[in-house]
């Protein structure tokens, strides 16, 4: 029964880890996907691992690559884990493996909802903050996007700025539901 658990058990890593490869593999271009600095991919795109460029002014096309690392630093100079980024990496089990890091692309007026759980970010009508915010998702409205500043000092009383170095960019954000 032992050898029957280990094997199982060697079988599930096996997997897994074969799945977070390919995953990165296809992140740095390998396997379908040759996106560049400054072009868009959707929530959907995102969530499967599936790198290709979508006009950036869809509301859908959420994330736009900021730039590539191969020692876990994003365009801001913090680690991929410690920046405003969302990232995917081609080894989550080594920190200086070669990742992509995503800042976001957001439409002024537009309401989004951040999974706080999946790490993601959700174009959603205004209207139905209120049914799609819980305990683990949010649900914020960008009153202005500022794009070629890094001033926080732009954003009113009562709005939460979201800065991004690269590309430079800052986003005013209001909550939607308290």
């Amino acid at each position: 029964m032992w050898i029957v658990g280990v094997l199982v058990l060697l079988a599930l890593i096996s997997g897994v880890t074969n799945a977070v490869r390919k995953a990165g593999d296809r992140a740095a271009g390998a396997g379908g996907g040759d996106l560049r600095p400054g072009q868009c991919i959707t929530n959907g795109d995102y969530a499967k691992f599936h790198f290709t460029a979508t006009s950036c002014e869809s509301s859908d096309a959420v994330y736009e690559l900021a730039g590539e690392s191969a020692m876990g630093i994003c365009p801001d100079g913090k680690r991929v884990q410690d920046g405003p980024y969302f990232y995917v990496t081609r080894d989550q089990d080594d920190p200086k493996s070669e990742s992509l890091c995503f800042a976001l692309n957001l439409h002024q007026g537009d309401c989004y909802a951040m999974d706080l759980t999946e790490k993601s970010v959700t174009h959603i009508d205004c209207a139905q903050a209120s049914t799609i915010a819980n305990s683990h998702t949010g649900a914020f409205k960008v009153a202005k996007r500022a794009d070629g500043s890094t001033d926080a000092t732009v954003c009113g009383t009562g709005e939460k700025p979201w800065v991004f170095t690269s590309p430079q960019r800052v986003y005013c954000l209001t909550k939607l539901v308290q």
